[in-house]
């Protein structure tokens, strides 16, 4: 036969992905794997974005019809509409990781996102609390009252240990080791990065935790959350960060993100700052 049937052949494609076939088995090959379902829900976000993109701005409805410069045309049309360089390059991230996925699959004959850089940009230097604003912000829980004083904790262990708001909130009562009476340390048992690791406590921390401990069995018996709401169910992320964020609004903090995951820079900072 004449070369031009095998070049047809070539051409032909193995089967048929939609963009809702991507995104379905993109997602069950991560979950499969383990990633968090928070990352899931991140990749599919930006990864709607594109194929909205893709459909409606460049008449594409398969993956495999996606070609280098329709990804970057995407990128040049989000960067015109005003994204931050640090959320354009989440989005470049998630179609890697897709198109990546694909080519594994063996649905692609060539990766289109093969080479496509990330938009540079110069990393804003990150705000961090001063010794100062620690102070006033410790000082705006009611200690006389439950909630006040599971607030104080989890501040004091954030800013203790730099542990993520997201890790401290999964971590279980046993997850925090005694010796001689006091708590002494917190064990992260299902990381972001997968490596377990042991946070030593202060003996501030150390104190604070024991009669919050004290508390907590008073109130909710021994086999409550570690960190419960009013209802004694597990208190969740959006509520901690809300509630830091009102501490912060009462103590009159300006110039600075006050969050959950400013303590974790700023318990790095004062680390070096200490000699770590």
């Amino acid at each position: 036969l004449p070369p031009e049937f095998k070049n047809r052949v070539a051409e032909i494609p193995r089967e048929t992905w939609t963009f809702g076939r991507a995104l379905e088995s993109f997602a069950r090959y991560h979950r499969v794997k383990g990633t968090r379902e928070s990352t899931i829900r991140w990749y599919l976000e930006c990864l709607e974005d594109f194929r909205r993109f893709c459909e409606e701005a460049r008449d594409i409805s398969e993956v495999t019809q996606v070609r280098r410069e329709d990804i970057e045309e995407y990128i040049l049309s989000r960067r015109e509409q005003g994204l931050k360089p640090t959320t354009v390059n989440g989005r470049i991230r998630s179609i890697r990781a897709l198109f990546n996925f694909l080519e594994g699959q063996g649905a692609l004959r060539t990766n289109p996102a093969k080479g496509i850089s990330l938009v540079r940009h110069t990393e804003p230097v990150v705000p961090t609390f001063t010794e100062e604003h620690v102070r006033r912000l410790l000082e705006q829980p009611d200690l006389s009252t439950f909630a006040g004083l599971r607030d104080y904790t989890i501040m004091l262990l954030l800013l203790d240990t730099g542990v993520r708001i997201g890790e401290l909130l999964r971590a279980r009562r046993e997850d925090v080791v005694s010796e001689g009476g006091y708590p002494a340390y917190l064990v992260v048992r299902n990381p972001k990065n997968q490596k377990e690791r042991v946070l030593p406590l202060s003996p501030k921390t150390q104190g604070v935790l024991r009669l919050y401990s004290e508390a907590l069995d008073r109130l909710f018996g021994l086999d409550s959350p570690l960190f419960p709401n009013q209802e004694g169910e597990p208190i969740s992320k959006r509520t901690v960060q809300q509630r830091i964020a009102a501490y912060g609004r009462r103590a009159g903090l300006s110039g600075v993100r006050v969050s959950p995951h400013t303590f974790r820079h700023t318990f790095a900072k004062f680390w070096i700052m200490e000699g770590g």
